[in-house]
């Protein structure tokens, strides 16, 4: 009766062991799919990035003086609303004291 119960322990635990080495088997495999995949895909969005980048370089270089042109136009009108904004704001500050 003892070697009964010591033959299933010993055929569980090999079973069980079995199971651990092909699970990590497995594992391996799968790790070298998805490397292999990252990767791929890591190198599409590499190349479209750099596609991408540098016709918005060549975009921006073409629109420089514009908007080189219209920041100071932004500039010019910002620096002539601070005042106006300041006193409006300490107005408002004054009336919330009171």
């Amino acid at each position: 009766m003892k070697y009964k119960y010591l033959f299933l322990i010993v055929l569980i635990g090999t079973l069980l062991n079995i199971g651990v080495v092909l699970a990590q088997e497995i594992d391996q495999e799968m790790m070298g799919i998805w490397t292999k995949t990252w990767n791929w895909l890591k190198n599409i969005f590499e190349n479209v990035w750099h596609k991408t980048s540098a016709i918005l370089g060549q975009q921006v270089e073409q629109r420089r003086p514009e908007i080189e042109e219209e920041f100071q136009k932004e500039l010019e009108e910002m620096k002539e609303d601070v005042p106006k904004t300041t006193n409006s704001l300490w107005q408002r500050l004054k009336e919330l004291v009171r």
